[in-house]
């Protein structure tokens, strides 16, 4: 049996790698180009699942959020409850430190951390044997950029000091991984991500994409900067933990998701909810203030995204007043690490079960109290947009029959397919998916209207509402389904592969390994010898 090295680089865009290892900024990462089996990895839909359908060894549905439609609130869910691909007859010794999506509901043996840092891990701080994670935090620190790892794109002092911190996590991150290889050294699988380029990604593309709608906005070029910094530090940490592995190890290297820019967000959080509830009542809720109508579209001061966006909600007496005084500027700050992380949890898996997040802090949560009295509403999503309807019967308060379900589901349609990005004159849908006809078919982890957006719309036109928005863009960067691979060990000669599906990668492992998994993975492995 081989050892088996896993190194995930979250959301690093294959494109930017092999660049910077073409201009000598990348060593480490270099080497494991030169001596690699290289090719593409090909993800699938929905968009964000790609790591669970690789711990499971399967597709994964588009079941990330959950509607109660008892109490009109929204979940996302997180790793899942079934067994991953690394629970193995004979058993095999799993040392896992920070993969996204990891659980500890199952027994596989070994030693394992999750949720050190990083945005959503997936589950709870925890450890196994209980106590690693908190000795890990006594050691090394928790994670410098805490659970905000992505910069306020507008905002050079942002970029420059999230960055940084970035930069310094995935170093930590590169020691603690040492630190535990040097501790635990009977482990035959080891499993590890980087989610630092993820957040350098979202914060800072416009700095590399030539054909950015933002790319000549003052802080592309410190988004440039900052972004190189963070792959060089990822590169460090890299050459650490390679430095690291046994002679006999089988190293892969992978991301993913590849980066582009970010079309999804403001459609789908912003201005979906804000279009359904003109529909409904025939004015507006949000009310943005500030942003130049014909020049980029920006946070105009020095607050935060959200902090301007809860100036655009209606304003009680009491905040007005508020408003009237002078009020200091929101600036970006890193985290004290006696905040940035809690202790980890002392809950057995079994109480965990599959952990949930609640989303309704986000934009299309604060139109919840309104959801009972709508015939449609936008429901949280990250990706694309999510209409769930108000049906009888159905939802406790529905105003919709079911006898009347297809023509005002037809009715939003056609008010999406009507609305116009200003900016270009063209549609703003590319495409809407549909649940099923019978609402009563339609799970709760499913929209009744899945909607794709086209170009980079800040803002839209409806023949009848009006223009709605612009608001500012939240993030610059987002995400593909193109990812890659490069595998390199003894016998596996470097050279090039025709691009695998995602789900290729973990029978690939456990060919290497020469496991069984108790779950056996629906994919074929890679040949790689």
């Amino acid at each position: 049996m081989r050892r088996v090295a896993l190194i995930g680089l979250d959301a690093a865009d294959g494109r930017l790698v092999e660049r910077f290892v073409s201009e000598g900024r990348t060593p480490h990462l270099a080497k494991l180009f030169d001596k690699s089996l290289r090719f593409a990895l090909r993800g699938n839909e929905p968009l964000g699942r790609s790591w669970e359908e690789f711990l499971l060894g399967r597709p994964v549905p588009d079941d990330m959020y959950v509607f109660d439609p008892t109490a009109y609130t929204s979940w996302m869910l997180g790793a899942s409850e079934d067994p991953p691909f690394p629970l193995t007859d004979p058993p095999t010794r799993v040392l896992a430190f920070d993969l996204p999506y990891w659980s500890l509901r199952h027994e596989v043996p070994g030693w394992q951390v999750t949720c050190w840092g990083g945005q959503h891990g997936g589950y709870p701080r925890a450890s196994r044997p209980q106590g690693l994670l908190n000795e890990i935090d006594r050691r090394f620190g928790p994670h410098p950029a805490g659970r905000e790892d992505t910069a306020q794109w507008h905002d050079k002092t942002s970029i420059s000091g999230t960055s940084a911190a970035l930069c310094r996590g995935a170093r930590t991150r590169g020691e603690i991984a040492t630190w535990l290889l040097d501790r635990y050294p009977s482990w035959e699988l080891f499993l590890t991500a980087f989610n630092e380029a993820h957040g350098a990604g979202e914060a800072c593309w416009h700095g590399v994409e030539r054909a950015h709608p933002l790319a000549g906005h003052a802080t592309a070029g410190p988004a440039r900067h900052a972004l190189g910094e963070v792959y060089e530090a990822v590169d460090d940490a890299v050459g650490r933990i390679t430095a690291h592995l046994p002679e006999d190890t089988v190293t892969v290297l992978f991301s993913f998701f590849g980066s582009c820019i970010e079309s999804q967000d403001i459609p789908s959080t912003v201005l979906l909810p804000e279009l359904l509830f003109r529909w409904e009542f025939g004015r507006p809720y949000l009310r943005p203030r500030g942003v130049d109508p014909n020049g980029p579209p920006v946070v105009p001061d020095a607050s935060t995204w959200v902090a301007f966006m809860r100036r655009a909600q209606p304003m009680s007496l009491r905040q007005r007043v508020r408003g009237l005084l002078p009020q200091r500027r929101l600036r970006w700050s890193a985290p004290a690490w006696s905040e940035a992380a809690l202790p980890e949890t002392t809950l057995d898996p079994s109480e965990i079960g599959r952990p949930r997040h609640n989303p309704m802090g986000e934009v299309p949560g604060w139109y919840s109290p309104a959801w009972p009295r709508m015939r449609a509403f936008a429901v949280p999503t990250f990706f694309k947009g999510r209409v769930r309807m108000n049906v009888e019967g159905r939802e406790a308060r529905g105003v919709v029959a079911a006898r009347d379900y297809l023509d005002v589901r037809g009715q939003i349609e056609a008010l999406l397919h009507a609305c116009r990005d200003p900016r270009s004159g063209q549609p703003v849908v590319e495409r809407i998916d549909v649940a099923a006809d019978d609402p009563h078919q339609v799970p709760e982890n499913r929209p009744d209207l899945l909607v794709t957006w086209t170009g980079h719309a800040d803002r839209w036109v409806h023949p009848s509402l009006g223009q709605i928005g612009p608001f500012p863009v939240r993030r610059t960067g987002g995400h593909t389904t193109d990812g890659f691979a490069w595998i390199s060990g003894a016998a596996i000669e470097p050279g090039s592969l025709e691009a695998q599906p995602v789900g290729a990668l973990a029978p690939t492992v456990l060919a290497l390994l020469e496991r069984r998994s108790v779950q056996p993975p629906e994919g074929r492995p890679i040949p790689l010898f």
